[in-house]
């Protein structure tokens, strides 16, 4: 992939903060391989002409799984509205800090990695969840944990070389989430990794990759971002959505709920004396969420809606690879029609990058933003049917949500 750089002059207030002129300015994209790109903003390009900036610079084709997220003046990150102007969000919305600064990230999950269109997608696929598993937004056991480990160092480092790949080498590099190695011996642990490495011999990048991403999407949160909320008696939870429906994570222990897309008649956001609401409906009930503002229930609607469109698409995707008929770039595209070319398959050869990184003093920082608004600590045990698989005796801990 391209990675040129379009570099502008910023313009800037007295204390180092980005400023926005009447015509526009410039804004700071953070990429999925941890490389940042520049573009000029004009004040009337909306969040879709500025990822489309974003596609042609890494020649991407297809742009229906990716969205832009900023972060917020109360430190959590949102969805960038492919409709409206990106100027006026940032200025609306933004952290003060991160007013001019954009992250490039995948919005959209499937369950089938054939339906990703090419090998440049599938590895910033790969790269999205790599980021997902090591910030716990996607949450792993030790087990999956040193398995995903044992397909990223073959990705980015190739085959197992006893000299080089030894447990001091692996043990520098950021690979298994902080909170699986705590109270673990990290010297057992990455000897694990070693042992596994060695047995993914002769494997492709382009491949382990594909494991990777294969063994990711067992994983139960999966394609979830969840929500903050509280139930009708006040109890917080966390209301979450993918390409499968709604899912309701209870704080307290109670088992988790789901509502698959086909059996949701009707979302909507309402507002309530002491902030914002959520309305489900189904055939058989009607579930209410609290959350901590009108504002905020517009937007998780929102969110909502765009992805049962996305569960829709989907479904026509599924179908007519069913039917053997391959999906052209036209059906991908979710809301902007046009933009891709039908029928077009990029032949470019991925330029990989090394993108494992080095831990520094044990106290590596990793990129601030993965994605979702809010976390789980500890491992999820939990399907989205109803009832499989579900352990009720593990309450979640949402006393660290990023909001």
């Amino acid at each position: 992939m391209s990675r040129v750089a379009r570099l502008f002059r910023r313009p800037t207030t007295s204390d180092g903060r980005y400023n926005f002129s009447k015509t526009g300015g410039v804004v700071k994209i953070h990429l999925l391989d941890n490389t940042t790109i520049e573009f000029a903003v004009a004040t009337s390009d909306s969040g879709q002409a500025v990822l489309e900036k974003v596609g042609k610079t890494l020649s991407l084709h297809e742009l229906l799984f990716y969205g832009l997220k900023f972060r917020t003046s109360a430190s959590y990150y949102r969805w960038v509205d492919r409709e409206k102007s990106v100027c006026e969000q940032l200025k609306r919305s933004a952290d003060r800090n991160y007013s001019d600064v954009l992250y490039f990230c995948v919005q959209y999950f499937i369950h089938d990695v054939n339906l990703l269109p090419d090998d440049t997608t599938r590895y910033l696929y790969y790269l999205q969840l790599k980021k997902h598993i090591l910030s716990r937004r996607l949450l792993c056991g030790l087990d999956q944990a040193t398995v995903l480990a044992s397909y990223a160092i073959q990705a980015e480092f190739g085959d197992h070389d006893r000299e080089v790949h030894t447990v001091d080498f692996l043990s520098d590099f950021d690979l298994i989430p902080g909170d699986v190695l705590a109270d673990l011996d990290q010297e057992v642990v990455m000897r694990k990794v070693t042992d596994l490495h060695q047995k993914n011999h002769g494997l492709s990048p382009e491949t382990s990759e594909l494991c990777y991403v294969k063994q990711a999407q067992l994983l139960p949160t999966y394609g979830i971002e969840f929500f903050p909320a509280k139930d009708i008696n006040s109890l917080g939870l966390l209301l979450g959505a993918s390409y499968v429906g709604i899912i309701v994570r209870h704080a307290n222990g109670l088992p988790p709920v789901s509502f698959r897309w086909a059996d949701i008649l009707n979302i909507r956001p309402k507002s309530g004396k002491h902030g914002g609401q959520l309305q489900i409906e189904t055939p058989t009930e009607y579930i209410f969420f609290k959350m901590d503002s009108p504002e905020t229930a517009h937007y998780v609607w929102q969110f909502f809606v765009q992805q049962h469109a996305f569960f829709r698409k989907v479904a026509s995707m599924t179908s007519a690879m069913g039917s053997n008929a391959k999906p052209t770039r036209q059906e991908f595209s979710l809301d902007a029609p046009g933009t891709y070319e039908n029928g077009h398959q990029s032949s470019r050869k991925v330029k990989r990058k090394l993108t494992i990184s080095r831990i520094h003093g044990g106290k590596h920082r990793r990129d601030e933003v993965d994605g979702g608004q809010a976390t789980l600590s500890g491992e999820a045990r939990y399907m989205l049917e109803p009832g499989e698989g579900v352990n009720h005796e593990t309450p979640m801990d949402i006393t660290h949500l990023n909001v």
